[in-house]
């Protein structure tokens, strides 16, 4: 049991992180002008074809380690579950709330504030919801495609 809910937590940070580094990576190279619309913190078309790919191998990354500690099949369901779950919750959340005034021009925002104003589109936080599923089961298969050893005839 333990093992599971370490396996699931394990995965779930491997997630949280990659997507961190690398969306901070990408912020650093392009800044707000690929990542925003003008004078706003609206995401471009650009930033969503940069963030989904990366949240897709994130969640392949969460997906293999929760399956490396794991070494069952049940927490990575667990893992892809949540995943989707926070994933909807973050949707809703995003469609109800309401959106603060910046407290200075977009360009001076650091990386974590950019994220935080960022407006994603309607549709967004529903795909990252199908994104996460599919990518954390896709790592799961990738883990046990590696650890499955070929049945062989001596012949």
């Amino acid at each position: 049991m333990l093992r599971s809910v370490l396996a699931v937590i394990a995965g779930y940070i491997t997630m949280a992180v990659w997507v961190m580094v690398t969306l901070s990576i990408a912020w650093m190279l392009t800044g707000p002008s690929v990542a925003f619309q003008p004078g706003t913190t609206n995401v471009t078309s650009a930033w969503l074809m940069i963030n989904i790919p990366m949240s897709f191998v994130g969640s392949i990354l969460g997906g293999w380690v929760a399956a490396a500690i794991a070494r069952r099949r049940r927490p990575v369901y667990a893992l892809a579950v949540l995943v989707a779950l926070l994933a909807l919750a973050s949707a809703v959340y995003q469609l109800t709330a309401s959106r603060p005034a910046l407290p200075r021009p977009v360009e001076q925002l650091s990386t974590f504030e950019a994220a935080s104003y960022a407006v994603q589109p309607d549709w967004y936080n529903f795909v990252i919801a199908v994104v996460g599923f599919v990518g954390v089961l896709a790592g799961e298969r990738l883990k046990r495609g590696r650890t499955t050893s070929p049945i062989t005839e001596d012949g």
